[in-house]
């Protein structure tokens, strides 16, 4: 494999700790692994000495597989290799897997010195839920004890701020919130005592002064075109601007000389200057007002009353306590439990790397340690890394791409990873390298030359944290490929939604997606790749950033079309229902205590509804999982000896074979195929075996692991099932991160970034410590803080969608497409991107400076300096009412134009008639009920609202449960005290019916044999050569002398012939003239069933059947049929 010499340099480099900056496309993992190779065929290391971390199973699944191939690939070349045999040895030792199971092994292996049992188990999320709701409402019931007895003064002023009514559930939230940042942190209880020991007014003036900084160095650009438009304007007015611009220069430079908040807390912007129209007066209007905005002084410096910061100090001494009193209560209950959560597993790993002689154990285990995707750490893992580390940090290889960073709502850090860069790059270059692969080998020269002109425009440290440099950039590969070729490329497109009217947010999205529809509609058919093949709907990606909620309209409008479409969440293998039962079935072996999945599983093993509600409600108190181990029902034991089998399974065989045992045994395979969309289910099943194989192929392999890899919808594995087939798929940008596509639109480029406010009432920030927001008109704990705190996150929050653009932008490898709603706004200036609202604000003032924009600008009103001519686009607007859903037109018939000879060829296909009518009417899959053919149209409902096949229902239920020895009576009350018998339909059934047939001889017979009730069978028949399968319930048949007794129960209504015997009991009023079939008509509707019940019983069962009778209610009589 040919390598660049960036990819050389950072696969041969030893003996420093190497940071690797990795661009998008660049081929990091690639190089990743072939380090790896390289170190283990040059005998640097065993492959049980390296500890690889990732941030997704999948990812470290992935990674591992990719090990193998590459192993697998070196042997074929040099099969007798000692190192390369060695390696292959050690591969399933080595240590490849996410930071959370690492700390989980790591807390196994050194359970002795941990209060856990080696046999600890993990918590799912649902367990886990649960035990933090008990250990909160105890925290919060021993604080309200405390409080009566006057020994917790500030719990008052908590629920004051935190609660609404009744309820304390903000409380809860509050402190969980508080408590899951502290456990990001080495020392949580040193962290918590920081956040809660006092606030200091004068970071949060800092923090403004440092912010309103950066802003008015953003802005320079902004006084600079003010200062050139001003020049344009003649006389005296033009003299007043450019004085007007000389004070707002001076006051931007007061800002930025000023040591503290006080000293511009005094500063004002002089009134705009009147002047004469002229074309310019608008744009300068526009300019001067985000020149002010920019320099927002009002905003900073406001200081809170001294009772305000009293109020916030005891709040948050109230606060420390209960989350400190949180904490310890939920590692006791987890102790005494013997679980853990991964929170716990990770406090005690560190713990444990502070011991000595764990850590000299860990550096002789570990002689080299790589970290993918470290732009994505937090503190905790940073810090678990440095331990890990020998002294030096020599074996450390670190790789990531702060410009893809945009998970800081998972507590992500980008900032570790910059000021791991700085220090990196500060250094000699001995102990420390930073390394940089900026060449895209993904998307062709003109995609990443306009990703290049976006972001050396709008990422800058000044505000966005990281400059856009020549190391940052992205650069095509060098010589001749097809990603330089002029002959291959496409402009990229910036579409603007314009309306002369203000949309409603369903009309926007409407617009947002018929446009989509339409730009599918072009670019179908667009040659793409090397080959130059014409594109189809599947290479199409459409990007949104709320992709899950808009997925609804755009999925509308693509049907609308006629065009494939794959929304977001839709169409994932985990989440069908064939799936899910597997799963559920699953989670109840690992944790038959999972009552929601202990339902669900035994639905599988086809237990009814009606039965499921009698064994819960057999004991309300008790939980579902004890009143099925306490029923004592034959069908329950069976299911647990079942679930014991598949326990000790999964304890000796790999888990895939497991599902498929799984499968087998059930049947379920062989159900979900003659199902509709039964091949579409089989594949979904499929996907799931072989996701657990491909999972037991790693390390730390057990079920509660792979559950909660599917719990994460199954990492990438997941995401790369949706995304296949023919049809544009829409994804969030987020879920697209390492994904390609030919072709990507990048919708809602229009819509706000920061749509709605965060509920939480707490504010916890980083650098400033916590503030609380409280409701209008309640006490304030210091709102001026609380504005200050959100200012900073606001800051953060713009870097982050800055990088989701740039994560969504270099997914193209084609074409590249923008849309959204336009507004109108000042896209003609250069500080919007700091006031940035939409990706439009980051984009548009790049595109329209560049001269294939300035067209477009110009109609639209602005007047833009010229800028950088990098990259080619292509721009349009369309109006939202030109989009407006076309009526279905129906397609006119297209005449046939061709010879005598093909006119006559398409006649006869036209004509031709399929010689096999009736196998073609012949359904694949048929009830057994479907053979009793029905000979009359149905009677009437005289049942007051209850259907007869109800009616029929609810007497085989009573047949099903009666005992033959109890009146009807008495069953029918037992069914509905238990929930299976509606009291409705009860008060409708003629009781005295059921009590002839237990009062006959046949009844007596029945009461003294052991009856098969209710019994399902499936079972393949042919005819004419086409096989079909028949699914059906045997009402009831009991053995005598080694064969069958077939008995089915009908409830139809009976016809007596002349001289026929009279019922026992007179019809009611409503049953006179309900008409009936005579019991010949009912004996030939029904033969053809009780034969088919005959032939089950021998195929299925192996009983030969000694009689068959129809058991008719309404004139209590026994019809023989064979």
């Amino acid at each position: 494999m040919h390598f660049s010499t960036q990819q050389q340099n950072a696969i041969d480099a030893r003996g420093a700790s190497i940071l690797l900056s990795a661009a998008a496309g660049s081929g990091k993992t690639t190089v990743m692994i072939q380090r790896i190779m390289t170190m283990l065929s040059q005998g640097l290391c065993r492959a049980d000495e390296l500890l690889v971390l990732t941030f997704t199973r999948a990812a470290s699944a992935n990674m591992r597989t990719k090990l193998e191939n590459a192993l697998a690939s070196a042997l074929g070349e040099n099969p007798d290799d000692p190192l390369l045999l060695r390696a292959a040895a050690d591969l399933p030792c080595a240590q490849i897997s996410t930071f959370d199971s690492f700390c989980t092994t790591l807390v196994q292996r050194y359970f002795y010195l941990t209060p856990m049992h080696a046999d600890a188990r993990m918590l799912d999320d649902n367990e886990l839920a649960l035990l933090e709701q008990d250990v909160m409402d105890s925290v919060l019931e021993e604080a309200a004890g405390e409080f009566e007895r006057g020994e917790f003064p500030e719990l008052e002023l908590l629920y004051d701020c935190f609660s609404s009514g009744k309820k304390d559930d903000s409380l809860s939230a509050a402190v969980l919130q508080l408590y899951n940042h502290c456990q990001l942190y080495p020392n949580p209880e040193a962290r918590l005592s920081e956040l809660c020991s006092g606030v200091n007014e004068n970071a949060f003036h800092a923090s403004d002064l440092e912010l309103l900084k950066k802003r008015c160095v953003a802005g320079m650009g902004t006084l600079e075109h003010f200062a050139r438009l001003s020049a344009l304007v003649p006389g005296k007015d033009g003299a007043r601007l450019l004085a007007l611009n000389a004070q707002d220069r001076a006051l931007y430079n007061a800002i930025l000389e000023a040591e503290d908040i006080s000293a511009v807390s005094g500063l004002k912007f002089s009134a705009f200057a009147r002047i004469a129209p002229c074309a310019e007066k608008e744009t300068l209007k526009r300019l001067r007002d985000v020149i002010k905005d920019t320099a927002d002084i009002k905003a900073c410096g406001e200081k809170c009353a001294p009772e305000e910061l009293e109020r916030l100090s005891s709040l948050l001494c109230g606060l420390m306590r209960l989350v400190c009193r949180y904490q310890e209560c939920l590692q006791q209950e987890c102790v005494a439990r013997n679980v853990m959560s991964f929170a716990l597993a990770q406090r005690l790993a560190v713990e444990l790397t502070a011991l000595p002689e764990v850590l000299r154990e860990l550096h002789g285990d570990y002689r080299y340690i790589f970290v993918d995707e470290d732009q994505d750490s937090n503190r905790l893992q940073r810090y678990m890394v440095s331990r890990l580390a020998n002294s030096d940090e020599s074996n450390l290889f670190m790789v990531g791409d702060v410009k893809q960073s945009i998970y800081r709502f998972r507590n992500a850090e980008p900032a570790l990873f910059l000021d791991k860069m700085q220090q990196y790059a500060s250094g000699d270059g001995e102990r420390h390298r930073v390394m940089y692969l900026n060449t895209n080998y993904r998307s062709h020269k003109n995609i990443l030359d306009c990703v290049n002109l976006i972001f050396r425009r709008n990422m800058h440290a000044d505000f966005f944290e990281l400059d856009y440099d020549s190391n940052e950039e992205l650069h095509a590969p060098e010589g001749e490929c097809w990603q330089n070729d002029p002959e291959y490329m496409h402009k990229s497109c910036v579409s603007l939604i314009t309306s002369g009217e203000r949309l409603t947010q369903r009309e926007r999205d409407t617009a947002e997606a018929r446009n989509a529809v339409r730009l599918c509609k072009s670019l179908l058919g667009t040659p793409i790749g090397p080959d130059r093949r014409p594109a189809r709907y599947g290479d199409i990606a459409l990007l949104h950033r709320s992709a899950n909620k808009k997925s609804a309209v755009f999925a509308q409008e693509f049907a609308r079309a006629g065009i494939p479409f794959s929304a977001a969440g839709e169409d994932s293998p985990l989440e069908s229902y064939e799936v899910c039962c597997v799963l559920d079935l699953l989670r109840v072996i690992d944790n038959r205590r999972d009552d929601y999945a202990l339902f669900s599983a035994m639905r599988l093993y086809g237990f009814s509804f009606d039965k499921l509600i009698s064994l819960r409600c057999a004991d309300r108190k008790s939980s579902f999982c004890d009143c099925i181990i306490n029923s004592g029902d034959s069908d329950v034991t069976a299911f647990l000896s079942e679930l014991e089998r598949l326990s000790f399974m999964c304890a000796c065989r790999p888990l895939w074979q497991v599902i498929w045992e799984i499968y087998d045994s059930t049947g379920f395979f062989a159900r979900c195929a003659t199902l509709d969309n039964g091949a579409a289910r089989t594949e979904n099943l499929r996907f799931l075996a072989n996701m657990a194989e491909k999972y037991c192929s790693g390390d730390g392999v057990t079920l509660r692991g792979f559950l909660s890899l599917c719990e994460e919808n199954g990492g990438r594995d997941s995401a790369d099932a949706r995304i296949s087939g023919d049809r544009v798929h829409m994804l969030t940008v987020h879920k697209s991160k390492g994904l390609e596509f030919p072709i990507v639109i990048v919708a809602g480029c229009g819509e706000p970034l920061f749509p709605r406010q965060s509920p939480s009432r707490l504010r916890i920030s980083r650098e400033l410590g916590v503030t609380v927001r409280t409701e209008k008109g309640a006490p304030s704990f210091g709102s001026a803080l609380v504005a200050s705190a959100e200012r900073r996150e606001r800051f953060y929050g713009l870097s982050e969608q800055l990088r989701g653009l740039y994560v969504a932008a270099t997914r193209a490898v084609d074409k590249l497409v923008f849309s959204g709603i336009y507004a109108p706004h000042s896209y003609d200036e250069d500080a919007v991107r700091f006031n940035a609202s939409c990706y439009f604000d980051f984009l548009l003032p790049a595109v329209f400076a560049h001269p294939d924009g300035m067209a477009l600008a110009d109609s639209l009103g602005l007047l833009m300096p010229p800028g950088e001519a990098l990259g080619r686009w292509e721009c349009e607007t369309v109006s939202a009412e030109s989009l407006a859903a076309p009526p279905a037109a129906k397609a006119a018939p297209a005449e046939f134009d061709g010879t005598p000879e093909e006119i006559e060829h398409a006649l006869k296909n036209l004509t031709f008639r399929y010689a096999y009518p009736e196998a073609a009417a012949m359904p694949g899959k048929a009830s057994a009920s479907q053979t009793a053919k029905s000979y009359e149209l149905a009677p009437p409902d005289l049942t007051g609202g209850i259907t007869a096949a109800a009616l029929g229902s609810a007497y085989h239920l009573l047949l099903e449960h009666t005992d033959f020895c109890e009146p009807a009576a008495v069953t029918r009350d037992r069914l509905i005290k238990n929930g299976l018998l509606d009291a409705q339909t009860a008060k409708r059934l003629r009781l005295y019916k059921l009590d002839r047939l237990i009062a006959s001889e046949l009844g007596h017979t029945l009461a003294g044999k052991e009856l098969h009730r209710e019994t399902p069978f499936t079972m393949l028949k042919e005819k004419d050569g086409e096989k079909y399968i028949v699914q059906g319930i045997i009402d009831c048949f009991y053995v005598r002398n080694g064969k069958a007794v077939l008995l089915d129960f009908k409830s139809d209504r009976v016809r007596l012939t002349e001289g026929a015997e009279e019922r026992d009991t007179p019809l009611t009023e409503n049953e006179q003239g309900a008409g009936g079939s005579s019991c010949e008509e009912i004996a030939l509707r029904y033969r053809p069933q009780l034969e088919l019940y005959r032939e089950a019983l021998k195929k299925c069962f192996g009983l030969e059947c000694e009689s068959g009778s129809l058991y008719l209610l309404d004139i209590n009589r026994e019809l023989r049929l064979f």
